[in-house]
Formats: structure tokens, sequence, C-alpha cells
């Protein structure tokens, strides 16, 4: 794998993560923005039940053969035939609720 740009914005206050994360290589492109809420139990332990994605948005691209043969095989096999959603060539998944039972949209399980 040839990785060729990567930029990142990383934003933590101890209870609210935001990130932007660009990164093409060879094998594909990401560009994700992710905005999450991170609840913590009296242990100091990550409370997913609690802790939400406000936004997590994902859009993959540029995908190597393999890898694409791969998500294709994925869709067939796991989303039994239901592909992801996508704009253009692009996938492009929004994920938005509580950690422990995210909501993808474009997605019904």
């Amino acid at each position: 794998m040839n990785l060729k740009d990567f930029n990142q914005n990383f934003k933590w206050d101890g209870r609210r993560l935001i990130n932007n994360m660009n990164i093409s290589s060879s094998l594909a492109t990401i560009k994700s923005n992710i905005d999450m809420n991170l609840k913590f139990d009296r242990r100091g332990e990550p409370d997913f039940e609690n802790s939400i994605l406000n936004k997590c948005m994902l859009r993959i691209g540029g995908l190597e053969k393999n890898l694409n043969e791969f998500v294709e095989n994925f869709e067939n096999e796991m989303l039994m035939g239901q592909s992801l959603p996508r704009r253009g060539n692009d996938i492009v998944l929004n994920v938005t609720g509580f950690f422990n039972n995210p909501q993808i949209e474009g997605i019904n399980f």
C-alpha cells in the first residue's frame, strides 16, 4: 500500500471528540467527519450505553479491485443483497445514535 495523503484535525475536551480525517492511498480514499459525546462510569470506564454519536460521516471511494470485490461480497452475504449507501461510486455511511444501537442511514438490519 502506498500512502498518498493524510491529514487530520482532532479535538478532545474530556467528554466530546471531534475528528475530521482524510486518507488517500493506493487501496482507497477515506474522508471522515466525526462528532461524539463519550460518557464514563464512576470507575472511568467508557459507558457505551449512554455515549452518543452526534455525527459520524464516512465517505469511502477509489477502492482497489480486491477491496471492491470484498465490499460486493459483504453486501451479497451479510446485507442479503442490499447495497451500502452511495453517492456516485463512493460508499457514504452516516451513523448516528447511541453506541450500543447505532443507526446507519440507508441500511435496514
